[in-house]
């Protein structure tokens, strides 16, 4: 449960972005009364822009809520919320879809290099820390693992 509410927000931009052009013009119109630009109903250049305000609102709303819940804040969802905001922020303030395409090719590349620095800080690699407490392996085989992490986020976040 706790990783569909994760990626919530990101579900809901691809929603969002789908389905813009379904949604009638007075709800448009009621949000273009709460935000600072216009989106104009129907116009399909205009559903990154609502895709990208409807990912702030919820990974602001999922940090929240756990937060409320928990007393803490959830790493994952308060680093999808901070890049959402940082370059969701810029695609909308700037009006330039580039820096919310920007997004995933950035958390690729930060988990990259937390795996990388996990194999030089610490007595374990990343991989070994997550998985430790559920699978028995020598040490070469968390090391492998964990390279193999660092090589998928890297090529994945050249997509």
């Amino acid at each position: 449960m706790k990783f569909l509410i994760e990626f919530l927000p990101i579900i809901l931009f691809f929603a969002a972005y789908k389905l813009y052009s379904l949604i009638p013009a007075p709800i448009i119109e009621s949000i273009n009364g709460l935000i600072l630009f216009s989106l104009t109903p129907g116009n399909q250049p205009d559903s990154i822009y609502f895709a990208t305000l409807v990912a702030i609102v919820l990974s602001g709303i999922t940090v929240l809520i756990h937060f409320l819940k928990h007393r803490d804040f959830s790493k994952n969802q308060t680093l999808i919320f901070v890049l959402f905001l940082i370059f969701g922020g810029a695609t909308l303030f700037l009006r330039d879809p580039t820096f919310i395409k920007w997004k995933p090719t950035v958390i690729n590349l930060v988990f990259a290099l937390i795996f990388l620095g996990s194999t030089f800080i610490g007595d374990k690699p990343l991989a070994q820390r997550f998985l430790g407490g559920a699978l028995e392996a020598p040490k070469h085989i968390w090391s492998r693992l964990n390279t193999a992490w660092i090589i998928f986020f890297s090529i994945y976040s050249g997509n």
